[in-house]
Order: C-alpha cells, then sequence, then structure tokens
C-alpha cells in the first residue's frame, strides 16, 4: 500500500502542477516594430546595434528589415496598396513626395524635435506640411581620391584632362562614378545655371539641360571616363587602386575611410568653366505609415522618435557611419571640424541644392532618363531631346493631376 500512496501522490501533483501551468496567464511577448529601410550594407551592423540599444533601454523590440534601395520605393508602395505597411520607415525625404501612397499624415509642429535645424525641416516641407522627421542629412555627391596615386587634387574638368596622359601610361583610370545614373548628371546641370525642377514646374528643355547633356557625353567621347560602370562598380575600382578618382555620395563615406585608410582624400566636385558643380543635398528620415491608426502602439513609435532624436544617438550617427546630425548643437560641433576630408565635405554642401521632394520630381527623374537615352545612343540631339522630355513629363504630370 506505501508504494500505491506514493504513486498516487505523485499523480495528484502532476494534475496539480497542470492545472496551475493551464490557469496562469502566459506571459505575453511585446510585439515588436516593423521598421523597413534600405541603407547600404555596410551600415547594417550600426544599425542593428542601434536597435538592440534601444529595446534594451525600453523593452520594445524592432525588427529590422533591410530592402535594396533601388527597391525600397516599390515595395512600400507595393506593401501599402496590399495593406501591409511597416510600423516605421528610414528613407531619403524625397520619398515623402509620395505621402498619400505610403499613409504618410502630417506632422503637428508640437510632435517636431525642437532640438532639429530649422533648415533641416525644409528638405521635409511640402505645401507647408511636414510628412517626416529628418535625422541626418547629406546625402549629397563629392569627389574621393586616392592619395597614394593622387599628389594633389584636381579643381576642374580641365585639370582632369590635362592628368589623363600620366594616369593612362601607368594602366590607371582617371576617374570613375555611376555615370548612366542621372542623379550624377544633375550637378552638370547646375553648373550651368539650370536645375531640373523649380517649385513644382519641371525645367527640362533649357540651356543649362542641353548644355549639360552635351559636356556629359563629352566626358565619355573624351574617354575621360567609362561609361558601363555602375555604383558598385566604381567603388570596387577605387578601392582597388584601379582608378585614381571616384565622384560618390556620402553613403560611401565610412566603407571608403576603411578600406582605404589613410589615403582617403575628400575633395568638391570638379569645377566646369569656372563654375562650381552643384549636386543634390536631403535628409534621412524617420516615418511613420498610418500613424493614426496605430492605436496603442503609437507610443512605442513615439519612444523611437525621442530615442533617434537624443543627443547621444545622434552623435553616433557622426562617429559610426559618417553622417551629419539634424542636433543644433551636434552639427553645428562637427562643421568646425579640423579634419580635412570632412572639412572638403562641408564645403561642397556649401554648393549644394536641396533636392525637391515635390511628387513631380519622379517624373522628371524618368523624363531625363529616356530624354538621355535617346541623345546618348539613338541619335538625337540635345536640343530634340530636350524638346521630348519637356513634353513627355508636362503630359505625365498633367496625367497624375487628372
Amino acid at each position: 500500500m506505501g508504494s500505491l500512496d506514493v504513486i498516487a501522490r505523485a499523480l495528484w501533483s502532476a494534475l496539480l502542477l497542470c492545472v496551475i501551468s493551464f490557469s496562469s496567464p502566459l506571459r505575453a511577448q511585446p510585439e515588436p516594430i516593423e521598421l523597413w529601410h534600405g541603407r547600404v550594407k555596410a551600415d547594417q551592423p550600426f544599425l542593428d546595434k542601434l536597435f538592440k540599444q534601444f529595446t534594451a533601454e525600453t523593452g520594445i523590440p524592432v525588427h529590422l528589415r533591410y530592402i535594396i534601395f533601388k527597391n525600397l520605393k516599390v515595395e512600400l508602395i507595393g506593401a501599402a496598396f496590399s495593406n501591409a505597411m511597416p510600423d516605421a520607415i528610414i528613407a531619403p525625404a524625397d520619398f515623402l513626395g509620395h505621402y498619400k501612397e505610403l499613409k504618410l499624415p502630417a506632422i503637428p509642429d508640437s510632435e517636431m524635435p525642437d532640438t532639429i535645424r530649422p533648415r533641416f525641416l525644409k528638405t521635409v516641407e511640402l505645401d507647408g506640411k511636414r510628412y517626416g522627421y529628418p535625422f541626418f542629412y547629406g546625402n549629397n555627391l563629392m569627389m574621393f581620391y586616392n592619395k597614394s596615386l593622387v599628389e594633389t587634387p584636381a579643381t576642374s574638368w580641365k585639370e582632369l584632362r590635362v592628368m589623363k596622359p600620366y594616369y593612362d601610361k601607368r594602366n590607371i583610370e582617371l576617374i570613375t562614378f555611376s555615370y548612366q545614373e542621372m542623379y550624377w548628371l544633375v550637378p552638370v546641370i547646375g553648373a550651368y545655371g539650370g536645375w531640373p525642377l523649380e517649385g513644382k514646374k519641371p525645367m527640362l528643355n533649357t540651356p543649362a539641360v542641353i548644355s549639360a547633356f552635351k559636356f556629359y557625353k563629352g566626358l565619355v567621347d573624351e574617354k575621360l571616363v567609362q561609361s558601363d560602370c555602375n555604383l558598385q562598380c566604381s567603388l570596387l575600382k577605387f578601392e582597388q587602386g584601379k582608378a585614381a578618382f571616384l565622384i560618390d555620395g556620402t553613403w560611401s563615406y565610412k566603407r571608403l575611410e576603411e578600406s582605404i585608410g589613410d589615403d582617403l582624400g575628400v575633395a568638391v566636385l570638379p569645377y566646369i568653366d569656372g563654375k562650381p558643380m552643384r549636386p543634390m543635398y536631403s535628409s534621412h528620415v524617420l516615418a511613420f505609415p498610418d500613424y493614426e491608426s496605430q492605436g496603442e502602439k503609437q507610443t512605442k513609435l513615439d519612444k523611437l522618435r525621442d530615442f533617434i532624436f537624443r543627443k547621444d544617438v545622434q552623435r553616433q550617427f557622426y562617429d559610426e557611419i559618417g553622417q551629419i546630425p539634424t542636433h543644433k548643437e551636434l552639427a553645428s560641433l562637427v562643421e568646425h571640424t579640423t579634419d580635412p576630408n570632412r572639412k572638403a565635405h562641408f564645403h561642397q554642401l556649401e554648393h549644394a541644392r536641396m533636392m525637391p521632394i515635390e511628387p513631380e520630381m519622379s517624373h522628371v527623374w524618368q523624363s531625363l532618363i529616356r530624354g538621355w537615352e535617346r541623345y546618348s545612343m539613338h541619335g538625337f540631339s540635345a536640343e530634340e531631346s530636350a524638346v521630348y522630355m519637356q513634353k513627355t513629363v508636362e503630359r505625365e504630370i498633367e496625367r497624375d493631376t487628372q
């Protein structure tokens, strides 16, 4: 009987344990913030570390989804149509031109961090309203050079032409960049006094655009640059010492700093006939699609925003990935740097113009691509291509507004 008592007691204990287990409420796992971004791969370790810090401090997990930048806008718009938007996005400010498709609400002034410099707020403003939080800025093109190959950087395309025979003899390319991308053409348009969009009006049939087309095509005709090298190809050539100069964006600064080290030099874009090239600049923003219907999750998103704009976190964007913070105090501090490469970056920004975020700019980009292809590959003149671009972009904008 003693053994039966032991067995009965054990069974009773097991049954009691099951009852207690099932009657106790399950500990709910915190719902994560779903955040999509298209930052370069070199930034991934930093972003992972940063949002782990946020989770450690708040208990709110963040699920990061990396999307190749060229696909990010399409993925977001597709997700909006299927009601599968993320809770938060990190993207260039020009994405805000699609605020309707991306379901981005206007942000009240009371919710915009007061630490942001007023000039940076302009990068997210459309028709007097703001649709994202700018947390670092720049995103502009500048010229990099390899100090082991270049004693004194060129300041103009005229000087680059003089340098070319020297590098030809050494089987080194003079300069490389993502030639077929129109973002690299825009600074040439700026040098000739034009801009692709003024306000909401496309400006593609202008003397500046025609002159820019001719100059840009001439770079290939003179064999100063190869036309078939994209962004990744150009970066690799430069890192491997196969090209002396590189025109690229601030997004590549940290990667180049790590791969080239002390031999990395930064200079302003080369002048054209005594006039500075004018690249676009913009901010990167944090934005919350469909924020107004997020319910209790709004509190989590507000905590994420406050974290991103905290002074010590803003400093990390500069120290870790070389991006200029929008924080008033920090922006002023880093602008007074003694680092010659950083000083060159700020000098370049003096010649830059803000990238338009108006939705019309999307049509301008497409028309530029088509017009450039007609001119550079299909035998049309620069003048004919300019007329075609202007008619095309005006027709597409009109169709969109109907």
